[in-house]
């Protein structure tokens, strides 16, 4: 059988917070099954095996870095 995992196990794991883990789910990074019976509130489960394919999928850096503009002083 499958371990399951809930939201704040997967957030202590991946040292996220809820919130971002929940992101990543919306998102489709992390694959989670909601088990709530409203639509306000979700309430998701993972399996470990989702969890691996997050944490086995590779980092793509941007194709052109984001150019920082110079700090511009307000006042003298």
């Amino acid at each position: 059988m499958t371990k399951t995992l809930t939201l704040a196990q997967v957030a202590e794991i991946l040292h996220l917070s809820k919130t971002q883990v929940t992101q990543l789910v919306r998102n489709g990074r992390i694959a989670a099954i909601n088990t709530s019976t409203g639509t306000k509130r979700a309430r998701f489960i993972f399996t470990e095996e989702a969890i691996k394919n997050f944490l086995s999928q590779t980092y793509e850096p941007p194709e052109k870095p984001v150019a920082l503009k110079p700090y511009k002083r307000r006042w003298n």
